[in-house]
């Protein structure tokens, strides 16, 4: 359930982004949303450091980890900078003829 409830906010969010850039275009308004992929946030970076557990579990959480890592075309965590650049970018003039548009900031996860 869940599952469902994830997929159903994000459609959500796209269908709304798309929603609002229809009809705030005749204002001049651009409306776009950012679709951040993993980001080494201090949350994540302590959910993912040796902590306590059994050696299978701290074993499985490495190798969790690995393979998660592995389906990174880039082969890193973003960063918070990684999201505040494509956030900068439509803000700005140079994004003037985008809209309607979820801007997916993964690191390539999506596409591996």
């Amino acid at each position: 359930m869940l599952v469902a409830a994830y997929a159903a906010s994000k459609a959500a969010v796209v269908s709304l982004t798309r929603s609002l850039a229809v009809e705030w275009s005749k204002h001049g308004i651009t409306v776009n949303a950012i679709a951040p992929g993993a980001i080494l946030t201090r949350a994540l970076a302590t959910s993912v450091a040796p902590g306590e557990g059994s050696p299978e579990e701290l074993r499985a959480q490495k190798k969790e980890l690995k393979n998660f890592m592995a389906r990174m075309a880039l082969g890193r965590l973003g960063e918070a900078d990684d999201i505040a650049r494509v956030a900068l970018f439509l803000a700005s003039d140079l994004s003037s003829y985008i809209t309607g548009e979820m801007v997916v900031v993964d690191g390539g996860y999506l596409i591996s």
